[in-house]
């Protein structure tokens, strides 16, 4: 490297990622970016995933205009003062305003950030950037196809992420390609035992039997939308009593296999059900 080339690189002002190349930071549709920073993460995302997992319930509520309305910030009650630390100090290159800001301040900031593709830039510059950044993009993940939501499955499953993405996960809609989601693709969301709001609208390849296995691990759901999906039966709703107790809006429209059982299920069982859709609900 020529004198010339080594003085240029010194001043060059592009921040490097903090994570190694066996590492993948990733949006829910897929995109990830790998680098060459050596990362020590053990013990840290242990941290953070104790962090994640002692947040305190959602403040989520039942509203006239539509089933489930949750307004809260995006880090719901998350303490984030309490984040894990870096252990190690920054490098002069890394000191700056930027690398003291607090973490409630960080999150703010990105939420102006115009694409996820500056969010995922931004996640990259370093660990504090990294955590302020990730439920931005995966607490009510943009999936638009079904390519994308199989993407998104894909990380769930794989046995070894740099994130807890499983735990950050609230709110989940198929509704956009609903038709083109099978029994194998859906039961992959049900790792996600955090989430809180989940849209199926139109799922009309979805049978019982996938639908009960999901349900029978969303235990944390607070607001359900089976509309239209035509499979939905006593069976499903019995599972939905029986497995999803917190749940405080459900939405049944155009559910046309559902009986009286399965309504008598969702009665007696449902102590939080606060409001029910049931348009061209069969007599």
């Amino acid at each position: 490297m020529s004198e010339q080339d080594a003085e240029r690189h010194s001043h060059d002002p592009t921040p490097r990622p903090w994570f190694n190349r066996q590492d993948e930071v990733s949006t829910p549709g897929g995109v990830g970016s790998s680098a060459s920073t050596p990362l020590h993460p053990s013990s840290f995302f242990r941290k953070l995933r104790g962090r994640l997992r002692s947040s305190s319930e959602s403040s989520a509520s039942v509203s006239d205009s539509g089933i489930l309305e949750d307004d809260r910030d995006v880090m719901g009650n998350q303490d984030v003062s309490v984040w894990p630390r870096q252990r190690s100090s920054p490098s002069p290159r890394q000191a700056g305003m930027a690398s003291l800001l607090p973490a409630e301040l960080l999150i703010h900031i990105m939420r102006y950030l115009p694409a996820n593709g500056d969010l995922l830039s931004a996640m990259q510059v370093s660990r504090s950037w990294c955590l302020a950044g990730y439920p931005l993009l995966w607490q009510k993940p943009a999936l638009n196809n079904v390519e994308g939501f199989a993407s998104f499955v894909r990380v769930l499953s794989s046995p070894k992420t740099l994130l807890p993405y499983t735990d950050i996960i609230k709110r989940l809609s198929i509704a956009g390609f609903a038709r083109e989601v099978n029994d194998d693709l859906f039961r992959g969301i049900a790792v996600c035992k955090r989430l809180e709001r989940l849209t199926l609208a139109g799922a009309v390849h979805l049978t019982p039997k996938a639908l009960n296995d999901v349900f029978r691990e969303l235990k944390e759901l607070i607001a359900i939308d089976v509309s239209g999906v035509t499979d939905v039966d006593d069976e499903v709703t019995q599972g939905i009593a029986a497995n999803c107790p917190k749940t405080q809006g459900l939405n049944l429209t155009d559910c046309k296999q559902l009986t009286d059982e399965g309504v008598l299920a969702i009665a007696g069982s449902m102590k939080n059900l606060r409001r029910v859709r049931r348009e061209r609900f069969p007599p």
